[in-house]
């Protein structure tokens, strides 16, 4: 929605990983990319989860109220 949050909900138990999302909107995300930012003297690709550094990137299973930051610098 517009406050950056993605709502999930299925009418079953369902562990959606982060990567399918990104796969939805046809658009890369990775350890090693995220859209056409990818790994290099420009910048690496990090992810946070709820404020703890996660290298589980597209592999990650979205949880109820995970805050989930993915940055390029």
């Amino acid at each position: 929605d517009a406050t950056g949050t993605v709502h999930i909900e299925f009418p079953f138990v369902y562990e959606a990983k982060l990567g399918e999302f990104f796969q939805i909107w046809e658009k890369t995300f990775n350890q090693n990319c995220i859209f056409d930012y990818c790994n290099g003297p420009e910048g690496t690709v990090k992810m946070r989860v709820n404020g703890v550094e996660s290298n589980e990137f597209e592999n990650h299973i979205m949880r109820d109220r995970d805050v989930i930051e993915i940055f390029y610098e």
